[in-house]
This record gives structure tokens, sequence and C-alpha cells, in this order.
């Protein structure tokens, strides 16, 4: 007879691992743990900080608990990665979740008995009792039924509590035992063989939402959810909210999250069409509710004097050369006194944690244009897809003093960048910004954009220079999507040319369809000298002093991973394509291959390899020439002035 595997042991249903993420507010973390101290001393207990201006203060609470197990992150990964990380470290415990801004009142044991005694039980929460005297809800408050759309707008107009138990609130109206919908996560302890059943958080959420969906993902596959009773005081308080009170720009980000992820979640139970009937009527929501008028104003207070109100556009915030653009070109506005909204018209994503909390987020409908004020003027700035060109034209369609300008960073394709209906969109703007004056002439070669064109460079943040060092074989370094266009088997076969004595290494850093393609047209001969790392979090964990940069780019506009490089001193071999050549300053700081074919890498690699190209030299030329012509305060300047052009021709109207 084969023995079954147990799903959890003694051990781990009586002593669970603890795990905290903390986010500001280091007083209530510590009330937090000395209560996790006192009522489950066997516990391990494991806090993960994601940086906040108070992170330095948690670090020295730290040495106050040297029996937890602390990870400072060095930026806000979000809520769902920071407990997916906690997940793997605590691993094979079971799994308490715990706010930092609730306090136990006892050990639990209702509930680790709970967990440990019934089958197919996916989570367990206590009643929770708020430590906010104003709080007029009910212990089991944390349980909720599953979510709609009608009980996501009730609950978002804040109408829930009034109307408990009744098919338009998500709250119950009596205890229940087991829940339809999700327990809220202030303390939740989830069954370790449930969570690697179901898998990890969805990171897509970042912050709110998270923990729904996976209790919803464990309903659909036979799982259960439990409320303990406490049949007296609940062996839990919690502030609710406390690591973003007092600041109203967190708070608005919160939000924004809030809103943004109770759209994901409907769209993932019930489909996009759902989702975004909820985000309209979001909107008409906030505009007849006072609170909701009253937050959004408080956001606007710190506008810069007579500055124009700016939007962005993008369908998501993912890892796109345009995208992180977008968000530096944001941050820099809203730090001069600008006014900036971010839209994004499919979904968020990971590039969230990047975005300044001063920056109004929001998650609309492409058909949905987004609201201001009739009084105001405003400049929208949409990217050349066409969803955003679609959506900017109906913007500016509603309403007088705005203006639409559309910043392309396509790079150019011949014989047509744009399909003939997506350029008849981008005539009917205010205006285009091109990279530059080769990206702008590429674009229009075989097509009309707009008669009114303004240039803005890229800009990347201020990297770590180092010397290029000599002393190692050169690392040949690739940084980016891995697809045909991006030319790795040119290299790849280049490489595989140059003399047997050569030294040095390939290292490929990125993903993308290609990457199995590639992997298997490697020659056996130089095999070993090739290096793959997938993605990774930017160039700060790429480059090192050794490295050389290749870009063999069949087409780009102005890459930013040559920008990059440049800035910390790293030398670039690039593909003579459309903006290359003048961030190369013509071949003075970076080397210029003219002519795409394997021949010509091959002596570009070679001239390298044999010393006839002077480095060091160069790479320190390329700093200099980055950071006087590509920075973000670059970038800003030129579109504050494009901005400017812009809002004086909204006035003279």
């Amino acid at each position: 007879m084969v023995a079954t595997a147990l799903p959890f042991t003694p051990r781990q249903a009586r002593d669970p691992a603890v795990c905290i993420v903390s986010y500001r507010r280091p007083d209530l973390l510590r009330l937090c743990l000395q209560s996790v101290r006192l009522h489950l001393p066997q516990s391990q207990v494991y806090v993960w900080d994601n940086w906040s201006p108070d992170s330095q203060s948690i670090r020295k609470l730290s040495s106050d608990f040297p029996e937890v197990k602390w990870s400072m992150s060095a930026a806000n990964i979000g809520f769902a990665a920071a407990v997916n990380r906690l997940a793997d470290l605590s691993a094979p415990a079971n799994i308490l979740l715990l706010n930092p801004d609730a306090e136990l009142r006892n050990g639990l044991g209702d509930v680790l008995s709970t967990i440990a005694s019934e089958s197919r039980v996916a989570a367990v929460a206590p009643e929770v009792g708020s430590a906010d005297v104003k709080h007029h809800g009910q212990p089991w408050d944390v349980t909720h039924k599953k979510p709609g759309l009608l009980k996501s707008l009730i609950s978002h107009a804040g109408y829930s509590s009034r109307l408990r138990g009744t098919p338009f609130s998500d709250l119950y109206r009596n205890r229940p035992t087991e829940v339809s919908g999700y327990l809220t996560g202030a303390c939740l302890l989830i069954l370790r063989t449930a969570w690697e059943e179901i898998g990890k958080f969805d990171e897509n959420f970042y912050l709110y939402g998270e923990e729904v969906d996976w209790q919803q993902r464990a309903r659909a596959r036979g799982w259960s959810l439990k409320l303990v009773s406490s049949n007296g005081q609940p062996p839990v308080t919690h502030v609710g909210g406390a690591t973003s009170a007092g600041e109203v720009a967190i708070q608005g980000r919160a939000s924004d999250l809030l809103r943004a992820n109770q759209a994901l979640l409907l769209s993932k139970l019930y489909g996009r069409a759902r989702s975004d009937v909820f985000l309209a009527l979001l909107s008409v929501i906030d505009r007849l509710q006072t609170s909701k008028r009253h937050q959004m104003s408080l956001r606007e207070r710190s506008k810069l004097r007579g500055s124009p109100s700016v939007v962005l556009t993008s369908n998501t915030l993912g890892f796109g050369g345009a995208e992180r653009q977008r968000v530096l070109l944001a941050n820099e506005l809203v730090k001069r006194g600008y006014s900036v909204k971010f839209t994004c018209l499919q979904s968020l994503g990971p590039l969230v944690s990047e975005l300044d909390h001063r920056v109004q987020l929001e998650r609309r409908p492409w058909w949905l244009p987004p609201t201001t004020k009739a009084s105001e003027a405003t400049i929208l700035v949409s990217g050349t897809t066409n969803t955003e060109v679609v959506h900017s034209y109906l913007w500016r369609a509603l309403r007088h003093r705005r203006r639409w300008l559309v910043a392309a960073h396509t790079p150019p394709i011949c014989p047509r960048t744009y399909s003939s209906l997506l350029s008849f969109g981008i005539r009917r703007s205010d205006g285009v910004i091109a990279l530059d004056e080769a990206h702008w002439r590429e674009l229009t070669a075989s097509q009309k954009l707009n008669n009114s064109v303004s240039f803005a460079p890229n800009g990347v943040p201020k990297g770590t220079f180092h010397t290029f060092d000599t002393s190692n074989p050169p690392r040949f370094v690739t940084l980016g999507r891995i697809t045909t266009v991006k030319g790795h088997s040119l290299l790849i076969d280049a490489l595989a040319r140059l003399p047997i004595d050569r030294q040095w290494t390939f290292h490929i850093y990125g993903d993308g369809p290609d990457r199995e393609h590639l992997l298997s047209a490697i020659p056996a001969r130089i095999a070993d000298r090739v290096r793959w790392y997938g993605s990774v979090s930017g160039p700060d964990a790429v480059f090192q002093p050794s490295d050389i940069l290749c870009l063999p780019s069949e087409r780009e506009a102005q890459p930013l991973v040559i920008l990059e490089a440049m800035m910390r001193g790293v030398p670039v071999i690039a593909s003579a394509v459309c903006s290359v050549p003048q961030m190369l300053d013509n071949g003075r700081v970076g080397i210029l291959v003219h002519t795409r074919t394997v021949e010509e890498w091959r002596d570009a690699l070679d001239r390298v390899l044999c010393g006839r190209e002077p480095l060091e030299h160069m790479a320190g030329e390329a700093a200099g020439h980055v950071r006087a012509r590509y920075t973000v305060r670059e970038m800003t300047d030129a579109y504050v002035s494009i901005l400017n052009r812009s809002v004086t021709r909204v006035s003279n109207k």
C-alpha cells in the first residue's frame, strides 16, 4: 500500500509561518510584532518591507526583533509580489498573512485547529475587531459574498454596510461559517497544500484584489473558505488603511489601485465587457459624490499656476521602452508642479511601482475619454496604438480648450509604419512629437502623418559610471526582447566566424518568442561561450565593467538600451539604423556597423578583440554625450517647451 501524503504536518498546523508585508508606519508594525511574539512564540515570523520613506526606521526596528527574518526590498514591488516572496521563504509551513496594522489578542487556537481538522479548506480567518472607534461594522465583515458588478459599485459608493444582507451588498447580514466569496487578508491562514495547488497571487494586481482572485481560483477547484467565530472579543484588531493614512498622494494612489483592480477582478471573473461597464459607471459615481470630487480636488491643489493639466495614455504599464519613457516623464512633470493623470486603456502593469504617487493613475476603457474641467486647459499625450488614437480623438472632440499630441516612439517600418486608418487618425491630432529628425524622416518617408512636428528625445536616469575593464576578456551583451528583428541570429553567426583563439563570451539577457529557435541555432563550437539569463529587472542587473553592448537590430527608433549602456560607461556596437548614428555621434562615441551583414559584424567584433578600437576612451566620451543630450531632464525640458507652445495656442483660440 502506498501512503497518501497528508496536506499538512501537525507542526505546520500548530505553528504556521507568520508573513507580514510592511509599508510605512513602523510604530504599528512594532505593536503587531509584539503581539505575535506574545501569542505565537513558536512561529517563525517573516517581514518583507516594501520600500518607503519610513524604511530606514523599519531597519532600526529590526534590531529589536532579532527572531524575525527580515527582507528589506530596494523598491516597492507591491503587496502581491511581496506575499509570493514570503511564501517561498516560509515553505513548507502554512502561511498566516497578517497586516502590519493588525494585532493578535490570543493564539488563534480555533483558527489553527479548523485548518488542521477539516479537509479541502483553503483558507481560514478569525473575526476581526476594528481599532477605529468610528467604525460601525461587524466583526464578521472580513467575509464577503462573491464579487459582482452591482455589489462592486455599491461597495465603491460606500453603501455596503447600509444594504448588508441584500443582493446589492457584498456583506453578510449574519455571521456566516462557510464563505461564498472571499475573506479579507488582515489575518488570513492559508493551507500550504492549497497554495501549492492553486498557485501564487497574481502580481498583476500589485495592491488590492490579489487575495480575492486567489480565493476565487480556490473555490473553482473545490476548496472552501471558513470563518471562525470568536464567541466574544475578536482575537484580532485592525486599524485599517493605516499605512496610507495622512498622505493625500498615497491615499489617492491606493484609491486608484483599488478601482483598477476591482475592474481587473471583474474582467477575470466575467470578461472585459463587464469590467468596462464597471469603470464607466464608476466615473459617473465619482462625478456625483461630493466626497469623491473633494478627494480629486485635494490631489490637484499643488498644481503649478498657469500650467496646463497633462494626461498621458498607454495601453499598459509594461516594461516597454515607450511605457517607461512616459512614466519617467510623468514623474518629472509632477515634480515640476504640473497636474498629471496617467490613463491605462487595457490594464496596469509592473511599472506602477515606479510611478510617483502624486500622478493620478486610472484605468479606463478606450471608448470612455477622461473628464477634465471645462475651464481648464488640458493637453493629452498619447502613443500611436489604435486604442490610444481613437480614445484621444474622442476626448479632444468632446470639449474645446483641449490639445492632443501624439508621441511617436515606433521604429520605422518599410514601406509603412502605420496603417492607412491609423495614419489618418494621427493626422487629426494637434501635432506629433518625434524622437529626432532622423526618426521623423523615416516615419514619413512613405506616408503623411501631420503638418506639425516637434522633437523630444528619449531620456534615461543617471546611472553609476564604471571604467571599461581591459584586464578581462570582453563580455558581448544583448539586452532586450528576443525576436527576429533584434538580430540575435546575425550576431551569433558573426561570433561563430571569429578566429577560434579570440577570447570572449556572449551574454543574452531577455526573453521572447524566438528564444528556442535561437538556442537551437547556436553552433556547437561556440555553445560553451554563450550564457542565457532570461528577463532581468533592469540595466543595473546586467552591465559590468568588461561589457560591450551589441545591438544588431534590423529596425529601431532611439533604443533606450544604448542610452542606458552609454550612461554606465559601457561601449556600444550597433547597426546604423534610424536614430542610432546620431546617438553614437556618427561613430565618435560608439562603433557603427553600416551594413547589416554577418561579415561587417564579424569585422567590427574582431577589431574590438584585437584592440584596434579605443574602447575605454570611447566609453568615457559616450557617457558625457548621453549626459548632455539624453537625460530625463533633457527629455522633460523638451516636452515642457512643447506643452507651453500648445497651451498658448489653446489660450488664443
